[in-house]
């Protein structure tokens, strides 16, 4: 897999988290047209990818959809908020999980 934030090649260890950088939503596989767009931009002395205007934009769509594909919403009653409803998003483990 590749990550589009910091720009590693690595072996994805949890679903859709990047044990690199440890950001979620953000691996894509390395025969995308994205991953091998990014692998040819150029690097700056800290080894960070300098994408150009286009790149960065098909980035920024791509981590959009798959946060949109991977989240679930649920409403919850607020009790001490007289009853109004909260949106929330799950995140974490999964419940009977037993990853770290």
């Amino acid at each position: 897999m590749y990550c589009l934030l910091c720009g590693y090649d690595v072996i994805e260890l949890r679903r859709d988290v990047c044990p690199s950088c440890v950001s979620q939503d953000s691996l894509v596989p390395f025969a995308c047209d994205l991953a091998y767009r990014c692998k040819k931009s150029p690097r700056d002395t800290n080894s960070a990818p300098m994408h150009d205007a286009s790149v960065s934009d098909a980035i920024g769509r791509r981590i959009a959809i798959m946060i949109a594909r991977n989240s679930t919403v649920k409403f919850e009653l607020a009790e001490d908020q007289g009853g109004e409803k909260l949106m929330t998003r799950r995140v974490g483990f999964a419940q009977g999980g037993t990853g770290l």
